[in-house]
């Protein structure tokens, strides 16, 4: 597995504490800041960090993770579940 491939853990936790409709407090958002150690955005297609306003370092997330959201935004907490996922995170790493 490259160096750059991040494993990402979204958890109970993340899902509880999450928001609804909320590009840097659902879950996803949650779980992907905790991993990389900065605030990191996610409309649920795209993640970026918070502080750089989608300038060249936005992350396409897969398939999964678009659907994932789409589903607790519609029905929240208890419509979803705990997964796991990875993702190139090779050019936030560069930006540090």
């Amino acid at each position: 597995m490259p160096d750059s491939l991040t494993i990402f853990e979204l958890t109970q936790e993340h899902i509880e504490h999450g928001v609804r409709g909320q590009c840097e407090r659902c879950p996803l958002a949650l779980c992907m800041s905790q991993k990389m150690g900065k605030p990191i955005m996610t409309d649920g297609e795209y993640a970026w960090p918070r502080n750089d306003n989608r300038q060249g370092t936005l992350l396409k997330l897969p398939r999964f993770c678009t659907q994932w959201v789409e589903k607790f935004d519609y029905t929240g907490a208890k419509g979803v579940e705990p997964f796991s996922f990875s993702l190139d995170t090779r050019f936030w790493d560069e930006e540090e």
